[in-house]
């Protein structure tokens, strides 16, 4: 099993890669500065074999070819790809709106919302056919806020939602056998919010989920770390909860108890 994993050097990025080492799988680990992230670097002596760290901004299409070529020739094929990168607003872009800077907003959507795009994009064009796994991205439910003084990064969300469910709707009825998939990770201890005491940890019984459950899901839908589906527009509901289906299929139980990831 391979995996790839854009904004690896921190937070959620970080968790997965770490536990997809301790699994067993291979895994390439990118960010912009991942060559010098004390943390990948600390993994890769200790898992020399099966991690492969690349720099890489996700705003640059070139990169993001450049990693999928790479990604051909180290591995036989991509099983799972996780787009874990953020960039939170500026807190000094207070509201309304229209008082951010054009600069400054389309900065934000370009990582936030092209770029998850463009990297699902490049990977279904440039992987190894055929590539069959899953994407999982991170949403937020800032998608569905209208929490006043967050408008930029709410419709960031917003567009990224709208984005994958569509990507993932127009790949199901082309035949391509891709799970889109989305994740809103509620709150962890990330660059994006250090002042949580929830471990990025939090998700992995969730990605466990996803993972165990892919061929039984429906492409585009959205997921809390409980197990549930974010209602979202355009989404029709399976009206299941992840855990339920993860306990039906394999008969153990897997679940989210949020107080074990208190740090």
């Amino acid at each position: 099993m391979s995996v790839l994993v854009f904004g690896a050097s921190s937070g959620y990025g970080l968790s997965i890669v770490r536990n997809s080492l301790e699994g067993g799988k291979k895994v390439i680990a990118c960010s912009r500065k991942a060559k010098s992230a004390e943390t990948l670097n600390q993994l890769t002596a200790k898992y020399r074999e099966q991690i492969h760290i690349s720099n890489v901004d996700v705003t640059k299409v070139k990169e993001i070819k450049r990693l999928y070529q790479q990604a051909n020739s180290l591995c036989k094929k991509i099983d799972e790809i996780y787009f874990t990168v953020g960039h939170a607003q500026d807190t000094k872009n207070v509201y309304p709106l229209t008082a951010s800077s054009r600069n400054n907003y389309f900065s934000l959507l370009k990582v936030n919302s092209f770029s998850a795009f463009e990297v699902l994009r490049q990977g279904i064009q440039i992987l190894k056919d055929p590539f069959c796994g899953i994407y999982v991205y991170l949403s937020s439910t800032a998608a569905i806020s209208s929490n006043c003084g967050h408008g930029a990064y709410n419709t960031s969300k917003l567009l990224l939602n709208g984005l994958m469910i569509n990507y993932a709707s127009e790949l199901y009825n082309k035949g391509i056998n891709v799970k889109v998939l989305g994740l809103d990770p509620w709150e962890a201890c990330t660059q994006m919010n250090r002042d949580s005491n929830i471990s990025p940890e939090h998700l992995l019984p969730i990605l466990e989920a996803i993972v165990m459950c892919k061929d039984w899901l429906r492409s585009g839908h959205i997921y809390t770390p409980d197990g549930n589906e974010v209602v979202f527009p355009g989404v029709e509901l399976y009206g299941k909860n992840l855990f339920d289906l993860y306990k039906k299929l394999y008969s153990r139980s897997l679940l989210y108890k949020r107080a074990d990831y208190i740090i």
